[in-house]
C-alpha cells in the first residue's frame, strides 16, 4: 500500500472512532449523521471509510 493510501486509511479510521461509527453498517452510519447534519464532508468520510 502506498503512503498516501495508508495515511488516508489511518485518517478515516480516526474519523470513524471519533464519530462512533465503528461496528455500524453503512446505512446505519449515514442515518446517524443525516439526521443531525447535512455537512457533506462528514458524509463523504463515512462513505469512504466503508469503501476503503
Amino acid at each position: 500500500m502506498n503512503s498516501y493510501l495508508k495515511q488516508t486509511k489511518t485518517y478515516l479510521n480516526t474519523v470513524a472512532i471519533n464519530d462512533n461509527i465503528i461496528g455500524l453498517e453503512l446505512n446505519q452510519a449515514l442515518e446517524k449523521f443525516i439526521l443531525s447534519t447535512i455537512n457533506p464532508h462528514i458524509l463523504v468520510c463515512i462513505i469512504l471509510y466503508f469503501y476503503t
